[in-house]
């Protein structure tokens, strides 16, 4: 098994099709950095934190990727951004542009 099958399944993998994003999407964007902890992500999982956009893929991540994924931040390994944006018109309510395959891991 190859270092890409850890990560995503063929029978998971999405196509052009699954993908419908347009850049108007993301026109109003305006960017900030936070250092939120891993405990924090967690709690906002769920609750304030959407996890399921209509311009994601699905959970494609197996569980060898994600035990890799989980002992990373237990050994303190930085691992890249996760980038989520704050829902029109709603205060701390937040949607993820990307990280999704992390913080379903986490969740």
């Amino acid at each position: 098994m190859g270092r890409r099958d850890q990560f995503e399944d063929e029978a998971t993998a999405e196509n052009e099709d699954d993908i419908r994003v347009a850049a108007q999407d993301f026109e109003r964007l305006l960017i900030a950095p936070g250092d939120w902890t891993v405990s924090t992500i967690y709690d906002l999982i769920g609750k304030l934190l959407q996890l399921d956009p209509a311009y994601h893929r699905r959970n494609v991540w197996q569980v060898k990727a994600k035990s890799q994924f989980i002992e990373s931040l237990l050994f303190g390994i930085p691992i890249p951004q996760i980038l989520i944006a704050s829902k029109e018109g709603q205060k701390n309510s937040f949607l993820v542009l990307d990280g999704k395959q992390r913080l379903s891991t986490i969740k």
